[in-house]
């Protein structure tokens, strides 16, 4: 596997382009974003190191990885990033290996300080509360300190995703199954999503595209509404049965002033 490569959030492309430069593609858009972009072929594979102060994560077996930043922001540099990985170096394993790797990767990120992050407009659910939702709604983030067992595993929906947060940062990560391959008692194959979001950038998804020069402006009336959808499922979560909890604090919102 190829030396990690270490990108972060708000990271200067001119960075990227001294260290990487027979690596590094890029290309311009008319309505000025800014894409980065680095491959690897199946054959040599990369591991990604996701460099947030103080928080530093390895991903391992990476095809490739594309990163974005807006004209209309230069001061924010690179806001997002991609990151395209298999679970393991085989394609095909057993589907409990594969479940076992999945954890240990969710641990090594929670051992690095990366908090759970539960969308702002989804229950405060934790463990199997958690899982019943997401299966549910088709939508958010599984409790990542919570472990599915085989059966739980195997019935995970395409695109399930984890979801974190530390320094500025937001993580997410979604994984995806061959689903010609979910025969219990035959290797399957895994594939995984990682999204790396600075907090400007994930703000500015809760008042959309259409808004988004305005989302300083936007953004109080966007998060009140979402307050307003979690308390609505909440409360009907716990009708069903479902305990909230209340303990959780959503990651701090970023100074707005103009």
């Amino acid at each position: 596997m190829r030396e990690g490569i270490a990108i972060r959030v708000n990271q200067a492309a001119d960075e990227l382009r001294e260290k990487y430069p027979k690596q590094l593609e890029v290309a311009k858009h008319p309505a000025g974003l800014n894409f980065y972009s680095m491959d690897w072929p199946r054959d040599a594979l990369a591991s990604i190191v996701i460099g947030q102060p103080d928080h530093a994560v390895t991903i391992p077996y990476v095809l490739g990885i594309s990163g974005t930043d807006d004209t209309g922001y230069p001061e924010e540099n690179i806001s997002e990033w991609h990151i395209y990985a298999g679970l393991t170096a085989p394609e095909l394993m057993g589907h409990d290996e594969a479940r076992q790797a999945f954890f240990r990767l969710i641990q090594s990120i929670r051992d690095a300080g990366w908090r759970n992050a539960i969308s702002r407009g989804a229950p405060r659910l934790k463990g199997k509360d958690s899982l019943r939702y997401v299966q549910a709604a088709l939508v958010g983030c599984l409790d990542p300190d919570y472990v599915p067992d085989l059966e739980e595993w195997m019935k995970l929906g395409a695109g399930s995703s984890w979801c974190f947060y530390a320094d500025h940062a937001y993580f997410r990560i979604n994984l995806t199954r061959d689903q010609n391959r979910t025969d219990i008692h035959h290797p399957g194959a895994y594939f995984l999503t990682y999204d790396l979001v600075a907090e400007n950038e994930e703000m500015r998804a809760y008042v959309g595209p259409q808004n988004r020069r305005e989302w300083k402006t936007r953004l109080p009336e966007a998060l009140a509404l979402e307050q307003a959808d979690r308390q609505q499922k909440e409360a009907e979560w716990q009708r069903k049965g479902a305990r909230i909890d209340r303990a959780y604090q959503d990651p701090p919102v970023p100074a707005i002033a103009p």
